[in-house]
């Protein structure tokens, strides 16, 4: 599941970072929304990633070999 979140994750970054163009500098109300929304969603499966990811540094992991 970690896998398909960071995947979402990825899709709304891309889709947010893309979108700017269309909101005239943010004056454009519906394609705001939807980028603020896209940012929204992509933050909130990133933490989800976070929380079951092992984080560890690459030592930790040679560590326990």
């Amino acid at each position: 599941m970690t896998e398909f979140y960071m995947f979402l994750v990825i899709i709304f970054e891309i889709v947010a970072t893309t979108s700017p163009k269309m909101t005239q500098e943010f004056t454009v109300l519906k394609p705001s929304l939807f980028v603020i929304l896209f940012y929204a969603f992509s933050h909130y499966f990133f933490s989800k990633v976070v929380l079951k990811m092992n984080l560890g540094s690459g030592k930790e992991l040679e560590q326990s070999k």
